[in-house]
């Protein structure tokens, strides 16, 4: 299996480097150090699956309000558009931005997914616990990868809704000030 790990996206090189990609040589000489069997593997399974699970919905809530940002930004750029003014002006260009930051978090971007054939190769392995292990610590790493896709997602749709907050107040100060 070489350096790869169990996982069609490979964050950094320099983790692989590292050692810290399962399969790499420095993690099979960790993992050989447990010969005791690991009673509390299923447990640590389940709650790292449970998180690989909290994680994808989150990423999908996280696409539902890029969508409707972008939705309601649209329609304040062309609301805006009949109105000539400086301040309607600097409201279109708020909800333009705001748009535009919507869409860029809305662009799909995978959460990591375990390659099915680097799995398969944990058929090879004699103790099922060290296999489970290889397993559970594969999908730990696609968390960590995972969580800044999410993070990354987060800030553009906060910043999204900054500036549609700014595109609507600049929009209702032009309306009153008319």
């Amino acid at each position: 299996m070489g350096a790869r790990m169990l996982s069609r996206t490979c964050p950094t090189a320099q983790a692989c480097q590292a050692n810290l990609c399962v399969g790499a040589a420095g993690y099979r000489a960790r993992v050989q150090r447990f010969t005791d069997p690991m009673p509390a593997l299923p447990l640590v399974s389940a709650l790292v699956r449970e998180e690989r699970l909290a994680q994808a919905a989150h990423a999908e809530a996280l696409d539902a309000k890029a969508g409707v940002l972008l939705g309601f930004s649209g329609v304040l750029v062309v609301l805006t558009t009949a109105r000539p003014d400086f301040l309607s002006s600097l409201g279109r260009v708020a909800a333009a931005c705001a748009a535009g930051l919507s869409l860029w978090a809305f662009v799909p971007r995978r959460l990591p997914v375990p390659d099915t054939r680097a799995a398969r190769n944990l058929l090879f392995i004699r103790d099922a616990d060290a296999a489970a292990l290889r397993l559970v610590d594969a999908e730990i790493r696609m968390i960590g990868f995972g969580r800044e896709l999410v993070s990354r997602k987060s800030m553009r749709i906060k910043l999204s809704m900054g500036f549609l907050v700014l595109a609507i107040g600049l929009t209702v100060l032009a309306q009153v000030l008319k």
